[in-house]
Formats: structure tokens, C-alpha cells, sequence
């Protein structure tokens, strides 16, 4: 247990945030694929000059790439990529600032505000949607989402009937009375329900205590979070999301607390449980 404590209160900040950053980006990258030449030539230059990862220069041509595929199909850019495009200009801008705790203030204050809009953001949307807030959102996606099949096979659900039936109406869109289009299975109406305020309260959760901004919040928020990544992102497995939210609850952390070790190696485990999943399913 010592060697674990020790090697993760070392943990330096200014090569954990652009390193996690930079791996996420070589796993899920940007579309289109000139993304991926980009870091094909540019990830070797950083394991030959290890410097160059705390180049602002380096930062700024993924930057710029970055905002290059995200506007070239920003309707059909998956929100998480957007994050993607506002964290690497903020990397960019801390290695800009000469001092380090300047560096630090300023990744710290766009990973807080990411993490508190985003969730904001997204609960808010939530409520005000009605075909969400009665659970027909999350039927219609557990019966049409193969990202759910293991899920579904867990309560018993069949998802080739389900699959079949979708193929046979490929051209459906989401709308209002999905379940006259359907006959929902009442545990799938269960989950459905119990996902649904879980999402809600876990983001407005997450939103609330880093809002706050004090100490004791902070860590009521970091437990949230871990807790929405575990219970969330191995269900449903949007992993580049889960990864980026990993990123930015260790960048407030380790700025407020520099010597905590147990949080850490939970989001540390929370990255290696979400990329385990992404390669058994």
C-alpha cells in the first residue's frame, strides 16, 4: 500500500494532464482522418523530445486541428469532441503562461467550468425535454442502441427481436408516443425510469458541489463523479467521454489537493476499467 500512495502522490501535473490528454486523442480521435496523421507524426516527435509536450507550439497545431475537425461537420461533431477541441485550447494556453502555478490556476478554472457546464448543461436539457423525463428517451435507446445489447442481455431482454424489428424500420425517428409505435417490456419501462433520475441527479450532483468551489465540495464532487463514471460509461459506453471527464476531475483535484493519492487512484482505476470495456465490447 505504500508504494501505491507514493507513487501516485508524485504524480506530476504538468505531464499527467497534456499525457492523458495526448493518449485519449491517439485512442479516440478526431474525424476526419487527417486528425490521425497528424498525431501519427507528431506523437513520435514527443517520445524522442520529451520537451515537446510542454511546447505551447505543439499544442497549438493540435489546436488548430482540432477546431479545423470539429467546424468542417459541427452538426454532426458528438458533443464530446467539442470538449475535446475547448480543452486542448486551454493545455494550449497554460503552457503559453510562464509560471506554473499561473498554468495550473488556468487549467484548473476550464476543467471545473467544463465539468460544471457540461453537466449543467446537459440536466437542464434534460428537464425541460418531456419525452426524456418520462423515461420514453431511454426505452426507445435501450431497444434500438446495440451499446445496450449487453445490458439488455442482463435483464433478459433478447436484443436480436429488438435489432430485427429496428432494421425492419430503419428509417424511424425518436418522437413523442414511442411506446404506441413498440411494446415495451415493463422491465425495460423499469430501467428506463431508474436510469433516467439517476442521470439527473448524478449530473446535477456533479454540477452542484463543483460549483461550490470549496474544499469539502470538491470532494463530495470527485466521489460523484468517479461514482457516474463506474455506474454510467460501463453501461453505457460512450468512452471518450467518460476518458475526458477522468481528465478534468484530475486536473481540479490535483491542483486543490497536490498530495492526495486515494482519489487519484480511483480515477487512475476509472480510466482502466473504461478502456478494459472498450476492448471487450
Amino acid at each position: 500500500m505504500n508504494w501505491c500512495r507514493n507513487y501516485f502522490q508524485k504524480v506530476n501535473l504538468e505531464y499527467l494532464i497534456p499525457g492523458l490528454t495526448l493518449f485519449l486523442l491517439a485512442f479516440h480521435s478526431f474525424r476526419p482522418d487527417i486528425y490521425e496523421l497528424v498525431l501519427m507524426i507528431v506523437i513520435p516527435f514527443i517520445c524522442f523530445q520529451g520537451r515537446g509536450m510542454k511546447s505551447p507550439y505543439f499544442w497549438a497545431i493540435l489546436g488548430g486541428f482540432s477546431v479545423y475537425a470539429v467546424l468542417s461537420d459541427y452538426v454532426g461533431t458528438d458533443n464530446h469532441k467539442w470538449l475535446y477541441m475547448y480543452w486542448i485550447l486551454a493545455i494550449m494556453v497554460g503552457f503559453f503562461l510562464q509560471s506554473k502555478s499561473s498554468r495550473e490556476d488556468i487549467w484548473s478554472l476550464n476543467a471545473r467550468f467544463f465539468l460544471v457546464f457540461s453537466m449543467g448543461l446537459s440536466v437542464f436539457w434534460k428537464i425541460v425535454s418531456p419525452d426524456f423525463m418520462d423515461g420514453a428517451f431511454m426505452e426507445y435507446t435501450f431497444l434500438t442502441d446495440d451499446r445496450f445489447e449487453p445490458l439488455m442481455g442482463w435483464i433478459g431482454i433478447d436484443f436480436d427481436l429488438v435489432g430485427s424489428w429496428y432494421e425492419q424500420d430503419a428509417n424511424f425517428q425518436f418522437m413523442s408516443g414511442f411506446q404506441s409505435y413498440f411494446e415495451v417490456p415493463k422491465k425495460v419501462s423499469l430501467l428506463a425510469v431508474i436510469t433516467t433520475w439517476w442521470v439527473i441527479l448524478s449530473e446535477g450532483a456533479i454540477a452542484l458541489f463543483f460549483a461550490i468551489n470549496k474544499r469539502i465540495s470538491d470532494i463530495f464532487g470527485h466521489l460523484a463523479l468517479i461514482f457516474f463514471i463506474f455506474t454510467t460509461y460501463l453501461i453505457a459506453p460512450v468512452i471518450g467521454f467518460g476518458s475526458i471527464l477522468v481528465i478534468l476531475g484530475l486536473c481540479v483535484l490535483r491542483t486543490r489537493f497536490k498530495k492526495d493519492w486515494f482519489i487519484t487512484l480511483c480515477y487512475f482505476l476509472a480510466l482502466v476499467a473504461l478502456a478494459v470495456y472498450d476492448y471487450l465490447f
